[in-house]
């Protein structure tokens, strides 16, 4: 049981792995370690856009997330096109895909970011 209410074994492994990088999180700022915060944080906030979770997105790459899986392909295709960071470039593709723009537009930007499961996945969901 958790909060009152059975929950799913998938329910229950995502609030583990959640609670997971919560708790990596604690230590990497009770040591200083700056960078990791940073890493951690985004991992937290990418959990949150998947899940539906505004209040847990950080920035518009974060929100441009949640977007998507939210079926709201135009604002997550907006948001994704201000973002410059490599790790949203997938979303990015997805979103365009889906909102029905021209995939070639995105085609060269990411084979520019030279990031290998970037890549992989625009290509996968253009097919």
């Amino acid at each position: 049981m958790l909060r009152g209410r059975e929950t799913e074994p998938a329910q229950v492994a995502r609030l583990l792995d959640t609670a997971t990088v919560a708790e990596a999180l604690d230590l990497a700022r009770d040591t200083g370690q700056s960078h990791r915060i940073e890493q951690l944080g985004t991992i937290i906030a990418r959990i949150a856009a998947i899940e539906g979770d505004a209040e847990g997105c950080r920035d518009r790459a974060h929100t441009g997330l949640l977007h998507l899986t939210l079926g709201r392909y135009e604002q997550a295709l907006r948001d994704l096109a201000a973002v410059t960071v490599v790790f949203a470039a997938p979303d990015l593709i997805e979103a365009a895909v889906r909102a029905a723009e021209a995939y070639t537009r995105f085609t060269a930007w990411a084979r520019a970011a030279g990031h290998g499961p970037a890549r992989s996945r625009c290509a996968a969901v253009a097919c």
